[in-house]
């Protein structure tokens, strides 16, 4: 890490509680989402280390570390920087602002100061290379060369250091050798390794746009599949001869193609060596909540990560399950998922919405009250066939009221979900997430922006071209994370079985 005797630099922002902070460093630092982070950022357009900013050769620099979202000046982005002056930067398009402001050393006097001004430029610009660090003083000389010969000795004594001097000279180059042929033999290693590697990156990117076409036209079959039974399910007797043989024709091909599509990626993974158990786990559930696990950005498995250390930190969760395991609310759950083919893991947007609670009532809103176990609001409620009681503005539970219906409000959310998922969502299982607790007109705002098919149109797409509020954002993350847990409890320290084993 770099000093900056005699130099310091105010960094001001915005901190994860929502202060304005600034901080003066004399050293090196970075600026990032993670912990480690001297300059901590919250934010989801900024990468675990997206910054590091450091003294060189007279100059604070500012040096982006290939981050997601990247880092801008005046609107350009950059890749590294020289703070002259006061500088904003913007970590992401869309993202935080950051002040920085250096205050330069002194150059002091002496020919230890000229000699650093001999050899170190900055570049001005904005835009170009950090000076290279100074060159080490040449070496001395080999200890390995011949000594001189003492000024006086005697003819036996000067035949006795040349006998050792020859021996010394002979091990040298034996040494030499050695050490040569090591060297080559390292670098005809690291050659062939480097081979292969490159090797093993294009096959694997390959195959990676092969998974990435297999499942999306698995995904456009898919919603052809649920537009026809969503028809059938909502005119049932005028449609059932025209369309039922067809819809499973359809259903038996999606399922042979989900099936080689999990053959595929299992092969596929298994060239990956260092996933972990955990990382294939939650690409699992992403794939399974109607997500692509083959182009999944590298940080959404960190940020699951994140979001299941919340869930452990809190009895929540475990309180959540028993209550779903005592009623045996899973097995209804599922069972309205599955009739509108639907994943049977949104049963944990109930747990986020309401903690498997029927008596759950929500705040006053400008809609009025949500209520029940999925929080339906009246107008909604309504919409899919619900009856709102008498006591609808007031926040208590109404035994007229059908939300609270286990039920009646368990159906009629697996279609309010079916809709979303068919038509704005296009299959995205975290869009639909998204919809739900945004609000369908406040997300199909961004989604209109976007193509409406399943490659361009999803979550990981969504999250690169917009920003959602937090609150958003967390939900979504606590869901997957809920979903993630719930596939292997014991695997996160969790004491409860998988609600869904028994049902799949």
């Amino acid at each position: 890490m770099s000093t900056a005797a005699g130099s310091e630099i105010k960094v001001r922002y915005i901190a994860v509680t929502g202060e304005e902070k600034t901080l003066c460093f004399e050293y090196g630092f970075y600026i990032g989402r993670g912990e480690a982070c001297q300059v901590l950022i919250d934010h989801h357009t900024v990468s675990r280390q997206h910054l590091y900013c450091d003294f060189h050769a007279g100059c604070w620099w500012v040096r982006d570390l290939n981050s997601r979202y990247g880092t801008y000046v005046n609107g350009q982005a950059i890749q590294q920087v020289p703070v002259n002056g006061p500088l904003r930067l913007r970590l992401g398009q869309q993202g935080p602002t950051v002040f920085l402001m250096a205050r330069q050393a002194e150059l002091r006097a002496g020919a230890n100061t000229a000699s650093v001004s001999d050899h170190a430029t900055t570049d001005m610009t904005g835009t170009g290379q950090p000076p290279e660090s100074l060159k080490l003083s040449k070496p001395s000389d080999n200890f390995m060369a011949p000594a001189r010969p003492a000024a006086r000795q005697s003819r036996t004594e000067r035949l006795g250091v040349a006998g050792v001097r020859r021996a010394m000279e002979v091990a040298a180059r034996k040494q030499t050798l050695r050490y040569r042929s090591v060297f080559l033999l390292l670098l005809l290693l690291l050659s062939t390794a480097t081979v292969v590697a490159v090797h093993h990156y294009y096959n694997t990117r390959q195959l990676g746009e092969l998974a990435l076409d297999m499942f999306y036209g698995m995904k456009t079959l898919e919603l052809q599949v649920v537009n026809l039974q969503s028809a059938l399910f909502d005119n049932f007797s005028d449609l059932n001869e025209l369309y039922g043989s067809q819809i499973a024709e359809q259903q038996q091909r999606l399922e042979a193609l989900q099936q080689q599509y999990a053959e595929f990626m299992a092969q596929l993974d298994n060239t990956k060596l260092l996933r972990t158990d955990p990382d294939r786990l939650i690409l699992h559930v992403a794939r399974l909540l109607g997500e692509s696990d083959a182009n999944a950005p590298t940080e959404f498995v960190t940020e699951v990560k994140r979001y299941i250390k919340k869930w452990r930190s809190t009895k929540r969760l475990s309180r959540a399950m028993v209550r779903l395991h005592e009623n045996n609310y899973a097995t209804v759950i599922a069972q309205a998922l599955k009739q509108h083919q639907l994943p049977p893991q949104f049963l944990y947007l109930a747990l986020q919405e309401s903690n498997f609670r029927t008596d759950a009532i929500g705040p006053q809103t400008r809609y009025g009250h949500a209520k029940g176990m999925w929080q339906f609001i009246p107008q909604t409620a309504m919409r899919y066939g619900l009856t709102i009681g008498p006591q609808v503005d007031k926040p208590v539970v109404d035994a007229g009221d059908e939300r609270h219906d286990f039920t009646k409000s368990t159906f009629a959310a697996a279609r309010y979900l079916r809709d979303i998922y068919r038509t704005d969502a296009q299959a995205s299982g975290l869009l639909v997430l998204a919809s739900y607790n945004w609000g369908e007109g406040n997300i199909l705002r961004l989604l209109e922006q976007m193509p409406a098919n399943p490659r361009e149109r999803n979550f990981w797409q969504l999250l690169q071209q917009h920003n959602i509020p937090k609150q958003t954002y967390d939900y979504v993350f606590y869901i997957v994370a809920a979903a993630v847990i719930g596939e292997n409890p014991r695997m996160f320290g969790f004491d409860f079985d998988n609600p869904l084993a028994e049902l799949k």
